[in-house]
Parts: structure tokens; C-alpha cells; sequence
């Protein structure tokens, strides 16, 4: 509940008493610093403008803290926000930290009175994020201070939530972070704001501090001291505490022990310590300088005293006198001050043996009645016993190297099933699995111990990978429906244990709607976190994404809008949904901001036209003119005509009607030059200008232009919004198509209901052909009648359509339909009773159709949720789990016992396995292989036996498309093997099975491959049986087609026609499939044979009223010709293709078919004709008037024409034409992409020996004003030059690249040149920060196999995880780890099998990974057995963990 805090309770917020203490504790000493202070202070003026983070960096001891203190002090104490992290912080202390900085600005700023959530952190995190926008907007500058963000206890997966802290600061704000260098930070810092890296203090300040304690002393003799510790502030003021309590006759001793090395510094104060209490400093201080250091967090001097087996009093007591090295939290809590004591403590002053067996001793003190640990206890030092020791036990068995411990308390299980009720996500058992793999590989002691253990790794390995995958296996509609059903913290306890990152995010912003608002606020904290945490560029750019459309979605926009602005490749997007919401909030100011924000054309003209018809329904006439002039430079095309036509609206209501008659007279003049959708998305754009200045009658005149059934669809719906219904009437049954008329007349049915035209809504009804949409409309209609005995009509007779309905998933649907109008009118008996139809029906659709089961389940949630039926919702979670899960990886046990035992050539045992443990499937698949070794042992007479017994098991298996797929593969093994008869025999069983498989797509496909086999056997006369069993005519046709094609392919032309000539299909279908029968005799040298059939496809091209289809099939028949061999038809054809013109042909798509005819001829030597066609290319791209993308890439295809096969003399011509396209173009997406184009040639001509190009291709890449599209072309630059040896050249584009894209450089072709010419090192330093992608695989294929055969197999394996397929991955470990094995490094290739076990993340990919073993079969043949006998244990313990 919101409340208005007052000031007390600001202040008590504001007032951190363990930050003002580590404030004050930072100025003791503080000396010099002024160059350092300066220039913090000037990069704080540089971030103001925009607004962003300063990043104060350095390693331990640095000064950080001092520095950033002295500052704060500097700017005034009192009016500077700010806050030091303690240094033993609790894991939820970002709450502390915003409730002091947000209590202060609201006390600075007088904003008592603002909303202060002061124990949600969730709540807190969103009013800071917009309290920053609020002094932003108010042209308020701010600096923050937050110091030691690196001490926040990190996530279970090491990050820190730096969530709190907004990815993009309003401009005005700085935040000045202090952190020693982490990742997390300082890329928040790179990103949006500046790096400082504290340098070392001087030595005059050092000797400063020094004077300040021991004022007598002089500079000469602390030189020595202040080299030897280097500047570093810590260690500075650790020898200011020594030398305070240091005597005038000890002090030239000490400073010469101290200047020898500056550790003895910690050894000197650690002595003094010591002589303080000696009597203490074996029993009491030094096991707990141990306990501090090896513990895994902060513990109370109670449990400390505990553990050493000493009283409170006496802790406390000693604890007071390492003040130097201890520091005591707020909550009392104790930890090692510093970060270098602990390091001192490990390198100087324990030895590893010590630390191990203080690590017993935890192991004794956690593991003490370990069954009670997960029981709470009343007692305090006991509860937090039994806390640390849930969360720590597995960490000191491991450091305590008590291994075979460790791997008991795992593989008995007890454990592990505690562990994951006490922390059901499953992240702190699986830490402590990673812990158990490493323990394996830091066991093995000797290289027979490292392969004895490997089995374990792998079986560690697996559970460890297993533990997320039944979350991981469902489909994300799952988790709406648990949440949507009431089931929210089950939905969200899953999400947590989603292997992949990406997925939980997208996952809580489709769940976060049906949470209370306060855990809503929480689910957005763990989104963002998430979302910043990802490493990959492209993930956490598409995460922080789905962040921002959720926050925007929840009306949340200032927190959207920095998220938005500071994304990559989404940010466009982004801000172009922004605009959507912010629209329908009629926050017209706010979207022209956003709008202002947006590059990319298309998202610009999308937002921009949305805007455009805001205002115009506002009547703000001016300014949606003013926004569309602005618009009109970056539309293409349709975009061009939808613009114009706007404006010609705009004029009209303006009342100047000569003006938009003169807009709309351009767009009707630009239409005609588009291609198919476009332009007939521009006729309906000229069409609603015409119908909004009521000119009906032009808009009539260009309805028949309008040809395709889906276009006049919308033509209706256009008619309908304007309530013309009578000529959306009339348009309707000028439909052709069963599809669109439906849509059609369901929108018309639609209408009459809303007008309560009851008699003329079932008429239009009675129009509509699909049972699916009849029964849509007639629940429409029912639910718009308030007569009870009219709606139970219309409700009977959609109930008597469901007959005609065939598919499940339709079936589905309709019952849904169905049972909510029943529902709607309050008939509930029925309604639950067509509901559970529905969810039969859903049951009965085939798993491949697993996304149209889930969302009919879905919409079924929905209703039983509307309508209160609680039994139902049950039913419905029951079926999601039923249903809603994809398949996992499928791994047979058996299967791969006996490969193993294949490879031992053990047939004996594997013939065991086929008769007693494996279904049909793997058997079939086993005796396969058993065929193929008897085959290559020249033992017919087995393999026979073994192809009979394979028959058998592929007759048992259930699935018909299964079983066909099986004989299909038997039948190919029997012909290799010489067994015709019973090839055929079996080709012929498989034919018969085809009308058992039900699904129409299935039957199709199987009957396809059956065809192919009979024609791959020399047997395609058969294949007519197949026909002759098919019931579903448009399945048989398509088969006839097949046969006749496959006859064609064979060159049985005479034959391939007569199969084709008794298909009943359309022209448009006949004439494609005549037109390839035709060019395969082209092929086979039959031009003769070819021209009989060429009258008749003339004859059934006249009907096609595709131009695009006419033309390929002329420009294929025609290249066949030129290829192959002629007849008289090729000047016809030719001629036919010069001479085609059609509105829907577009001018580029005619050029690329000109330059592919082109290109047959310089295939065959044919310049003459060649120059010639491509010339007339050229002139159809000059001939192209609008300057748009089609211009572009209709001079791209000749550009490439030209540069590929021309002479120089013809490609200068061409080029010199085209650079004179970019004289005087003003900015725009068309001189983008037109620079890009000239970029692109002028560097491939370059390449071809005209170096001065290089200079023309990098101006126009430098031209190009979005930064993306120029990096893009900078690359196709640098390529070049990579093309040529210029390495300094590629170098400085390549920084240039860096800087428009340091996240994604993706220089791959670059990369392979060089690899191919041999400088491998430059290559690998290309692609070394290059994200995974197939460009880059190309790369590693070629690199990988170069390195090994130089005996680079380190620098092989090093990049061959850079690999987007796993089998790729594979495929050259076994390379590698062979190499190794081969060579007698048994021990390198441990390493590299245990690393790779070790890192894998998903069980399928470590089942296939299990596969690298193999190098060692030879010699260690028990070991692939070993790795297998793991699942059965892994499997047990997944059975108890789930």
C-alpha cells in the first residue's frame, strides 16, 4: 500500500550510520590527490550533457575509496548523495543502498512528500529510476557517489545484481561508482558512461602521510619504503599504523625490514598483534585469522568462538585487538578487512596443509549430525550452523581435498534431495555438483587415476546437466497457463531453473501480467538483472528488449525508455513499440520524442505514420503534414504512396482539394512501378485518400486493378469501417477464393450484429463455406441476440455444421467457440460439457502440431478462468502437462552397449541386446549395421538372415510413417546387397502401408520417398502401384507429379509427359511441371524431342497470370538452351523475355533475370551476346525513375555482372554511370543503400587491379549515415583489401569497425583470406572476439585442420569451442585427442575430455560430447563401458530430485 513518508523517516533512511563510519574511516590520512581529483571532476563534466556512469577503477589498496571520499567532501558533505557498501554486506543489501541514496535526493530536492517504498526493493528500484527522469526533466544536475559495488555478494552464478543502478542515466545525472575491476561493472560502464583508472599515489604524498605520524622523520629515509610499496594507498597507510607505534630505536630496523619488501608490512603489524596478547595469539588469534579466511561468508563472533571451541567473551576480546585487520558490519557480522590481508594470509603466513586441515575442521563442525541441517533450530549459533552448513558443506570437503567424502555424500543422494527442497531452483545443488567435477579432475593423481575417474566426471557431468531439463522441455505456454490458472509461484519456481537465460526472460514477461502487483515489481528487477548479466552481445540486447516492452506494457514507460535508447540491434524496435503504447495513452508530445530517437526507415516511417493518423483524428492537421514532410525522405516504395496519400487527406480537410488532387495524381503515377504487394498496398492506400475526400468514384474506378482475393479481402474491410456496406457487399462476392470470401463475410457478419441487423447477418452467414468460420459466426451472432429461443437456434445449427469438420485441431477450436457463446449465455451445464470436447479434441491432434494443442489449451484456460469453473481448470493443468512438453533428447542404453560391443567385434553380445532389450526401432537400426559389416566380410548369406530379422522388428512398430520410413531404408540395404527380389518385395509392403497413414502432409512425404526409391532402384514403372492405394486425390497428384518428374530426371521423356498429361491440375501447375520435362531434355541433349512439346506450354503459359512465374519459366527454358544445345524456339524465347511487360513485374526482379541470361552466355564464351544482354540490363536499371531500394539492387545485379565477368573497358562504362547516381543525393535510406552498393563495387573492381577504387569504396562506406550499414560496408572494404595484402589498410578499418561496432566486429571473410594464405595467427586474432555464427565456422573448419598439420594443436584447441554446432565441436576434438593419444600424451588428452565434460552445460550435448573417449577404445576398451554404467544412477537420482 502507497503512503507518503515524512521527514523522520526520510532522514532515518538517509542517515547510514556503517557508510558515514567507512566515509570518515576512508579521509583518515587522505594526502595529495589533486591531479586525480581534477580529473574525475572533468569527466564528470564530460558525462553531464548526456547523462552516465564514471567508473573510479584500480586493484586492491588502490586508494578508490580515499579519493572518492575526499571528493564528496569537496562538493559539500551534506548536499552530495552518496553511500559506501559495507564490507561485509548481506545479499539483499541493494535495498539498503537505494533507500539511502533515494531518501537523500528526496530530502535535497524537497520531495518529502514523493512515494518512498522503503522496505521493497523491488518498488524502490522503479522510484529511483524515476525520480532521476523527474530532476532530469526539470533541468536538474545531479552527481551520486556508490563505492564498493564489487563488494555485493555475488549471485549463485558469481554475477552481482547491479539492477538497481539504471542502464541509461537522463541527461544532467552522474554516478560515480567505485568498484576494484569487475566485469558486470565495468561493462555498465563502457557502455554508458567512462572509465577512470586510479593511477599510484606519489611518492611526496606517501612520504606526506608518513610525516604526518612520525613528524621527525626524514624524506631520504622513507625513499626506500615508499618504492617498495609502489603507491599503493593501502599499504601506505598500513605502514602509517606501524610507524605510529614504532619506537625512535626500532625504526631504522624497521623501515630497512620493510623496505626489503613491502609484505613485511603486514607481518610487522600482525607481530604487533601478537605482542600485544601473546599469550592468545596460537589458542585464540591465529585459528581465527584461519577461520576468517577460509569461511565462505561473513560469520557473528558467537559462531566464530563455536568453531575454534572458544567462549564469546573472549572472541569479542580478541577480535577488538586485530581492528587493523578485521572489520565488524552493522549486523555484527565479521570479515578480513581487505582483500591484500587475505591474499597475505594465504601466500605468507598459512601453509596449504594448515588451510586443508582447517578445512577439516569446518567439514567437522558442518557435517555434525548432518541429517538435523535441514531442520531449523531455536538456538542461534546452532540455526546459523545449520545454515552455513546447507549452503557450504560440499565447498570445505572439496578445499579439504576429503574427496571420497565428498563423492559419498553425492552419490548417496540423501543430500542432494534436502538440498533442492531447501532451494527448489536446484542453482546451489547444481554449484555443488560443478564442486564434485572439479574435485574428480584434481583427484587424479596419476594419468591410470585420471582415466579410472573419468566415468565419474561423466556421471557427475550428467546429473549436474539434467537438473533443469524437465523445465527446459516445456513449451513456453506451460508456464502462462499454470500462472494464469493460479499457479503462479510454481510457474516462476521453474522459470528460475530454465538453462537458458534468454528463455526466462521472455518467459516472466508473458507471466508477469497475472502476478499481484507487488511480486510484479520483483519479477522486473529479476527480468533486468537477468537480461544485464547475459555475456553475448545479441542475447542481452534481445533480453533488455523484452525488458522494455514489459515495463512499457505495465505502463511503466521511464523505466522502458533508458532500457530502449541504450540497446544495439533491437533499440529501434523497440523505441517503435514505445511509440505504439505511448500513442494509446494519447501522449502525442512524448511520441514525438521517441520518434526523434528512431534511425532505421522502417521502424522512423511505422512510428511516424502511427503519429501521423493520431493527430489527424485530433484534428492537429499542421503538424501530422509537418511530421510526414519529415517522413517522406526515408520511405520507399509503398511507404512513398501511403505518405502522399495521407498528405492528399491532410490537404483536403485543410481545404486546399487542389493540392491533394495533385498528391494523390503522384501516387496513382508511382504505383504502377512496384512489384505485386506493394503495389496493391499502395492502390489501397490511394484508395482510402480518394474515399476520405468522398470521392467514391475514383476510388471505384481502381477496384478492378485490384486482383489477388486477398487484397480485395481488405478492400471490404476498408468499405465496412466506413459503414459503405453495400459495396463492401458487392466487393465480397467478386471474391474468388473460399478462404478470403469467408474472412470477408464473417467481417460482414460482424457488422450487422453491431448494427442489429439479425435477418442480414445470418444471409451473409449462409455465405460462408468453412464449418470453422460458419461456427464463429453464428456464436457472433448468437451472442448478439437477446432473445433466448433465437440464440439457442443459431447455437444448434453451429452445433450441426461441427460434422463437416475434419481436422482435431479445427475440431478444437470450433468447440471452444462453441462452448464460450454457451457460457456467454449462462448455459454452464453445456458449456462444460462442449469445453471438455474441446479438450478431447485437443488430446486427439498429433504432437507435430504441439503449438496450435497449446494454444487452444491456452484460449481453454482463459474461459475456465472467465467462467469460475474450477474442476475444469484442473483438467486443463492436467492436459498441459500431458501435452505441453517438447521432446527431449532420446538415448538408448542398449543401443549404445552394443556399439560399443560392435567395435570390439563382440557380435555375440550385441545379438543378446537385440533379442532382449531393445524395441523394433533401435533393432532395425542395430541389425543395420550388422548387415553392413557382413556385407564388407563378404558374408551374403548372414546379411540375408539379418535383413529378414530386421523385417520383423520393423513390422512390429506401430507408427505407419515409422514403419514405411524403416522398409524404405531396408529396401536400399537389400538392393545394395544384391537382393532385388527382395528389395522390391519390400518396397511393395511399404507401398500398401501408405493409406494407413492419416495425416495428409505425412502420407504425401512418405509416398514422395517411396517414389524416389523405386526410382533410385531402376524400378520407376512400380511406382505406379503407389498410386493406385492413394484415396486423396491432391496426395495422388502430387505423386504423378513426382513420377513424371523422376522419369524427366531419367531421360524418359516420352514417358515423363504421358504421367504428367493424366494429372488433374491446374494450368499454372501443368505448365511448371511441362516447362521442367522440357529443359531435362534440354539436359539430356534431346532439343529436338523438346521442341515437340513447346507449342503446348506457349499454349498454357497464355492462362498464367503470374508475370513472375512466366518469366522464370522462360529465362530457364531459355539458359537450358543456351547451355545444352538449341532448337528454333530460343529467339522466341529470347524475344518473349525482352520484350515481357507486366505492373506486377518489378524493374529489378527483370534485371537479375536479364543478367542471369547474360551470365549463360559468358559461360559460353559468348561475349557479343553477353555485353549485349547485359547492356540491356543496365538500360532497364537506368530506365527505373524513383530513386528506391529497387534502383539499388537492380544496379547491384548488373554491378556484379560486370565485375565478375566484363572487360575493364565495358565495367568502367557501367561504373562511371553508376557513381554519378550518388552527384547531389541527399540523406536517406536510398543513398545508404545506394552508398553501400557503390562501396561494395567500387572495392570489388578495386580488387581486380585498379587500386585507386579502394579510396571511392571507403568514401562511400564513410558516407553512410546509419552506423550499422557502415560498418557493414566497411567490412566488404576491408575485404578487399584483404584480397590484395593491404594488412596496414585492413588494420585501420578494422578500428573503424571497432568503433561503430566494438561488440560485434564480424570480420570472417577477412579472416579465411588470410588463413588461407597462411597467417594463421592474424586470422584467430580476427575472429577472436567475433560472437559464434556459420561465417565464423567456415573460418574454424579451415583453421582448425591448418594448426593441427603445423602441430599448432594447443592454439587448434583452443578455438575449436568457437564452433555454433556441437557435432563440428566434436568432430575436431576427436582430431585433437586422437593426435594426443597417437603421440602417447595420454595426459593432454584427459585434460581436454575432462574440460570439455567439465564446461558442458546441456545433458544432450554432454551425451554427445560422452563420444570423445573413443581414441582410447583401443587401448583402455573398459572405459566407453564404465561411462555407460553411470546413467542408471543419474537416472535414480533425477527420479528422487524430481
Amino acid at each position: 500500500m502507497m503512503t507518503t513518508p515524512n521527514t523522520q523517516v526520510l532522514h532515518e533512511a538517509a542517515n547510514q550510520r556503517e557508510s558515514a563510519r567507512l566515509l570518515q574511516l576512508r579521509l583518515t590520512g587522505f594526502v595529495g590527490r589533486q591531479a586525480e581529483q581534477t580529473a574525475i571532476r572533468g569527466l564528470i563534466d564530460q558525462t553531464r550533457p548526456s547523462g552516465g556512469y564514471v567508473l573510479v577503477t584500480g586493484e586492491a589498496g588502490a586508494g578508490k575509496s580515499s579519493l572518492l571520499a575526499q571528493l564528496i567532501v569537496n562538493a559539500g558533505l551534506d548536499q552530495t548523495p552518496q553511500h559506501f557498501i559495507a564490507l561485509t554486506p548481506g545479499r539483499a543489501y541493494q535495498l539498503d543502498v537505494l533507500r539511502s541514496i533515494v531518501a537523500q535526493l528526496l530530502l535535497k530536492h524537497d520531495l518529502a512528500s514523493n512515494y518512498f517504498p522503503a522496505d521493497s526493493y523491488p518498488a524502490l528500484r522503479l522510484e529511483f529510476g524515476q525520480l532521476l527522469q523527474t530532476l532530469s526533466a526539470r533541468g536538474i544536475s545531479e552527481t551520486i557517489y556508490l563505492d564498493g559495488l564489487d563488494q555485493l555478494q555475488p549471485e549463485v552464478d558469481g554475477t552481482r545484481d547491479l539492477s538497481f543502478l539504471p542502464l541509461q542515466l537522463p541527461p544532467g545525472i552522474v554516478i560515480v561508482l567505485g568498484s576494484r575491476p569487475n566485469e558486470t561493472i565495468d561493462s555498465l560502464a563502457l557502455e554508458h558512461g567512462v572509465v577512470y583508472q586510479v593511477p599510484p599515489l606519489h611518492e611526496q604524498d606517501a612520504i606526506g602521510r608518513w610525516q604526518q605520524v612520525q613528524p621527525t622523520l626524514e624524506p631520504a629515509l622513507l625513499h626506500g619504503l615508499a618504492q617498495a610499496v609502489k603507491g599503493n594507498a593501502l599499504l601506505i597507510e598500513l605502514a602509517a599504523n606501524v610507524l605510529r607505534h614504532t619506537s625512535t630505536s626500532e625504526m631504522l630496523a624497521l623501515l630497512d625490514h620493510a623496505s626489503a619488501d613491502a609484505t613485511n608490512l603486514f607481518r610487522l603489524s600482525l607481530g604487533r598483534i601478537e605482542q600485544a596478547a601473546p599469550r592468545h595469539w596460537q589458542p585464540l588469534i591465529r585459528p581465527l585469522l584461519a577461520v576468517l579466511l577460509i569461511t565462505q561468508e561473513p560469520l557473528e563472533p558467537a559462531v566464530l568462538a563455536a568453531i575454534i571451541e572458544r567462549p564469546t567473551a573472549t572472541v569479542v576480546e580478541a577480535l577488538t585487538l586485530m581492528s587493523d585487520w578485521v572489520s565488524v558490519a552493522a549486523d555484527q557480522r565479521v570479515a578480513l578487512r581487505h582483500l591484500l590481508f587475505h591474499d597475505f594470509l594465504i601466500q605468507h603466513e598459512f601453509t596449504q596443509p594448515e588451510l586443508q586441515v582447517w578445512h577439516g575442521r569446518m567439514t567437522q563442525w558442518c557435517g555434525a549430525a548432518l541429517d538435523q541441517i535441514w531442520h531449523d533450530s531455536t538456538e542461534s549459533v546452532e540455526q546459523a550452523r545449520r545454515w552455513y552448513a546447507r549452503q557450504h558443506y560440499i565447498t570445505h570437503l572439496d578445499c579439504a581435498e576429503q574427496w571420497e567424502a565428498l563423492w559419498q555424500v553425492i552419490d548417496a543422494g540423501d543430500y542432494g534431495e534436502h538440498k533442492v527442497r531447501f532451494e527448489p531452483s536446484t542453482r546451489l545443488y547444481g554449484l555443488d555438483l560443478d564442486r564434485a567435477r572439479e574435485s574428480v579432475i584434481a583427484a587424479g593423481q596419476s594419468i591410470e587415476q585420471q582415466l579410472e575417474l573419468l566415468p565419474r566426471l561423466w556421471r557427475y557431468s550428467l546429473l549436474r546437466t539434467s537438473l533443469t531439463a524437465h523445465a527446459d522441455q516445456w513449451h513456453d505456454d506451460v508456464f502462462v497457463i499454470l500462472a494464469m490458472l493460479g499457479r503462479v509461484s510454481e510457474a516462476l519456481a521453474q522459470i528460475e531453473i530454465c538453462s537458458d537465460q534468454v528463455r526466462q526472460v521472455l518467459l516472466w514477461s508473458r507471466v508477469v501480467a497475472y502476478t499481484e502487483p507487488e511480486l510484479r515489481l520483483h519479477i522486473f528487477q529479476r527480468m533486468e538483472q537477468v537480461a544485464r548479466s547475459l555475456h553475448e552481445s545479441e542475447e542481452r540486447d534481445y533480453a533488455l528488449h523484452l525488458v522494455a516492452m514489459a515495463y512499457a506494457d505495465h505502463g511503466l514507460l521511464n523505466m522502458a525508455y533508458p532500457i530502449a535508447i541504450s540497446l544495439g540491434n533491437t533499440r529501434d524496435e523497440t523505441l517503435a513499440y514505445l511509440v505504439d503504447v505511448v500513442i494509446k495513452q494519447h501522449d502525442l508530445a512524448r511520441v514525438k520524442l521517441i520518434i526523434g530517437q528512431i534511425q532505421t526507415p522502417k521502424y522512423r516511417i511505422k512510428s511516424s505514420m502511427l503519429l501521423a493518423n493520431a493527430l489527424i483524428e485530433e484534428t492537429e492537421f499542421i503538424e501530422a503534414r509537418q511530421l510526414l514532410i519529415e517522413t517522406l525522405p526515408f520511405a520507399q516504395n509503398e511507404q512513398v504512396v501511403e505518405i502522399k496519400s495521407l498528405l492528399a487527406t491532410i490537404a483536403w480537410r485543410l481545404g486546399d482539394h487542389q493540392q491533394a488532387d495533385i498528391l494523390l495524381a503522384e501516387a496513382r503515377s508511382m504505383h504502377k512501378y512496384f512489384a505485386d504487394d506493394a503495389k496493391i498496398a499502395a492502390l489501397l492506400a490511394i484508395i482510402k485518400g480518394y474515399l476520405a475526400q468522398g470521392n467514391l468514384a475514383q476510388a471505384y474506378n481502381l477496384h478492378d486493378e485490384i486482383k489477388l482475393n486477398r487484397f480485395r479481402r481488405e478492400l471490404v474491410d476498408i468499405y465496412i469501417n466506413r459503414d459503405d456496406i453495400a459495396i463492401a457487399v458487392e466487393l465480397a462476392a467478386t471474391i474468388t477464393h473460399w478462404h478470403s470470401s469467408d474472412l470477408a463475410y464473417a467481417a460482414l457478419v460482424a457488422w450487422y450484429c453491431k448494427e442489429a441487423d439479425f435477418s442480414k447477418a445470418e444471409q451473409a452467414l449462409g455465405l460462408i463455406k468453412a464449418p470453422d468460420q460458419q461456427i464463429k459466426s453464428y456464436c457472433l451472432l448468437a451472442n448478439s441476440h437477446a432473445d433466448r429461443f433465437q440464440w439457442m437456434r443459431l447455437l444448434e445449427s453451429a452445433q450441426l455444421s461441427l460434422s463437416s469438420v475434419i481436422s482435431s485441431i479445427s475440431l478444437a477450436k470450433c468447440w471452444l467457440q462453441l462452448a464460450d457463446a454457451y457460457a456467454f449465455q449462462h448455459a454452464h451445464d453445456r458449456a462444460q460439457s462442449m469445453f471438455e470436447h474441446a479438450l478431447t479434441a485437443i488430446l486427439a491432434t498429433s504432437n507435430s502440431f504441439l503449438n496450435d494443442q497449446m494454444y487452444d489449451l491456452l484460449q481453454l484456460a482463459h474461459f475456465a478462468k472467465r467462467y469460475n469453473y474450477d474442476d475444469l481448470c484442473q483438467r486443463v493443468i492436467y492436459t498441459t502437462f500431458l501435452v505441453g512438453k517438447h521432446e527431449d533428447f532420446e538415448y538408448s542404453l542398449p543401443f549404445e552397449h552394443a556399439m560399443l560391443h560392435l567395435n570390439h567385434g563382440e557380435i555375440d553380445q550385441v545379438r543378446q541386446i537385440i533379442d532382449t532389450s531393445v524395441g523394433p526401432y533401435v533393432a532395425v537400426n542395430l541389425l543395420q549395421i550388422l548387415i553392413a559389416e557382413s556385407i564388407k566380410q563378404q558374408d551374403h548369406p548372414q546379411a540375408q538372415l539379418y535383413l529378414f530379422e530386421a523385417l520383423n522388428h520393423a513390422r512390429k512398430l506401430e507408427n505407419p510413417s515409422y514403419r514405411v520410413s524403416l522398409l524404405g531404408e531396408l529396401a536400399d540395404i537389400a538392393l545394395a546387397s544384391g537382393f532385388e527380389l527382395l528389395a522390391k518385395t519390400i518396397l511393395g509392403e511399404a507401398t500398401q502401408l501408405l493409406p494407413v497413414i492419416t495425416a495428409e502432409n505425412e502420407q504425401r512425404w512418405a509416398g514422395v520417398g517411396l517414389v524416389r526409391r523405386y526410382y533410385s532402384h531402376g524400378m520407376l514403372a512400380s511406382a505406379a502401384t503407389i498410386t493406385q492405394v492413394m484415396t486423396v486425390s491432391q496426395t495422388h497428384d502430387h505423386i504423378m507429379v513426382e513420377i513424371s518428374l523422376c522419369y524427366a530426371d531419367s531421360g524418359q521423356l516420352a514417358q515423363a509427359y504421358a504421367t504428367l498429361k493424366v494429372i488433374n491440375t491446374q494450368t499454372e501447375v501443368y505448365a511448371r511441371n511441362l516447362c521442367q520435362i522440357i529443359i531435362k531434355a534440354h539436359e539430356h541433349g534431346l532439343a529436338t524431342l523438346a521442341a515437340e512439346y513447346y507449342d503446348e506450354l506457349i499454349e498454357a503459359w497464355s492462362v498464367i497470370a503470374d508475370p513472375i512465374r512466366l518469366l522464370k519459366d522462360l529465362k530457364d527454358l531459355a539458359i537450358a538452351q543456351i547451355n545444352y544445345g538449341s532448337n528454333q524456339y530460343l529467339p522466341s524465347l529470347l524475344e518473349a523475355i525482352r520484350t515481357i511487360r507486366h505492373p506486377a513485374l518489378a524493374e529489378y526482379q527483370y534485371v537479375e533475370v536479364l543478367c542471369e541470361i547474360a551470365r549463360a552466355y559468358i559461360k559460353q564464351a559468348n561475349y557479343p551476346d553477353f555485353a549485349d544482354w547485359l547492356a540491356y540490363a543496365h538500360s532497364i536499371a537506368q530506365s527505373i525513375v524513383i530513386e528506391s531500394r529497387p534502383k539499388v539492387a537492380a544496379y547491384h545485379y548488373v554491378a556484379i555482372t560486370y565485375l565478375c565477368h566484363a572487360t575493364d573497358s565495358d565495367t568502367e562504362i557501367f561504373l562511371a554511370d553508376m557513381l554519378r547516381l550518388a552527384n547531389g543525393i541527399a540523406p536517406s535510406s536510398y543513398a545508404n543503400d545506394l552508398f553501400n552498393a557503390l562501396a561494395n563495387s567500387c572495392a570489388s573492381y578495386a580488387v581486380r587491379g585498379h587500386p585507386d577504387f579502394f579510396a571511392k569504396a571507403y568514401q562511400f562506406a564513410m558516407a553512410i549515415s546509419v552506423p550499422w550499414q557502415r560498418a557493414q560496408a566497411l567490412r566488404s572494404v576491408a575485404n578487399g583489401y584483404a584480397k590484395v595484402d593491404d594488412r596496414v589498410m585492413v588494420e585501420m578499418i578494422i578500428a573503424e569497425i571497432s568503433r561503430l561496432s566494438p561488440n560485434y566486429l564480424s570480420l570472417d571473410a577477412v579472416a579465411l583470406i588470410y588463413a588461407q594464405r597462411g597467417d594463421l595467427a592474424f586470422a584467430q586474432t580476427l575472429i577472436a572476439n567475433d560472437e559464434a555464427s556459420e561465417e565464423r565456422d567456415a573460418v574454424l573448419d579451415y583453421l582448425i585442420p591448418a594448426l593441427l598439420q603445423t602441430d599448432a594443436v594447443v592454439a587448434a584447441y583452443q578455438i575449436s569451442h568457437g564452433f555454433t554446432r556441437l557435432t563440428k565441436r566434436i568432430k575436431f576434438l576427436h582430431q585433437i585427442v586422437n593426435y594426443y593419444v597417437e603421440r602417447g600424451q595420454i595426459a593432454e588428452s584427459i585434460q581436454i575430455i575432462q574440460a570439455a565434460w567439465r564446461n558442458c552445460g546441456a545433458a544432450a550435448d554432454l551425451w554427445e560430447l560422452r563420444t570423445i573417449v573413443l581414441p582410447f577404445d583401443s587401448t583402455h576398451p573398459w572405459l566407453g563401458t564404465a561411462v555407460l554404467d553411470s546413467v542408471p544412477w543419474v537416472e535414480q537420482q533425477l527420479a528422487r530430485l524430481n
